[in-house]
């Protein structure tokens, strides 16, 4: 699972309605096993600083959690992906009301499916099935823009450029136009 590969541009859009909540994902392999990535993300310091809050979406398995330290997040996660109708990952998060952008230097991610991802996302809810749209790097298939555009609807990717870690990902909401770029 995962997305198709195709050549695209590195920035890329996707027209959603809702309110988000930005997040940093670590989704990881189909076989459910742990993996780390470490995000350097443009924040304020402190061990998940307020209104930072880390937390497993969908049925991972194994239980997920996320740490700060010197600048940089690191989420230890699995799942079975961020893919298809529904998701299982582990991420940090903080409410985003309106419009707004979140960058991270992916500095690390450990290649456990050539699928497995680390990035940004917005968010509509916590559901497992939820609408987003995410900027994401893979260990085996280049960045990927990826978002589900209706509540437990299929996911769609759009490939970017053949980076992997480290590379920074970036994601702006403008009303209801959200673009990822790499």
């Amino acid at each position: 699972s995962g997305g198709p590969s195709t050549t695209t541009p590195a920035t890329t859009s996707a027209d959603h309605g809702a309110s988000y909540r930005v997040i940093v994902s670590n989704g990881v392999a189909p076989d459910a096993t742990s993996a780390a990535a470490t995000l350097t993300v443009t924040s304020p310091g402190g061990s998940l600083p307020p209104p930072w809050v880390g937390q497993d979406v969908g049925a991972v398995g194994i239980a997920g959690s996320a740490a700060f330290a010197g600048g940089t997040f690191t989420l230890t996660a699995a799942g079975a992906d961020v893919w298809g109708t529904a998701d299982e990952f582990h991420f940090a998060f903080q409410p985003l009301a309106g419009d707004g952008e979140i960058r991270a230097r992916v500095t690390g991610l450990g290649n456990t499916n050539p699928w497995a991802k680390a990035g940004v996302m917005m968010r509509e809810t916590l559901a497992a099935g939820s609408p987003h749209a995410a900027m994401l790097v893979t260990p085996g298939n280049g960045t990927s823009f990826q978002r589900r555009t209706a509540a437990g609807g299929t996911s769609a990717s759009t490939a970017g450029p053949a980076a992997t870690a480290p590379t920074w990902v970036r994601l702006v909401r403008a009303g209801n136009l959200f673009t990822g770029s790499v």
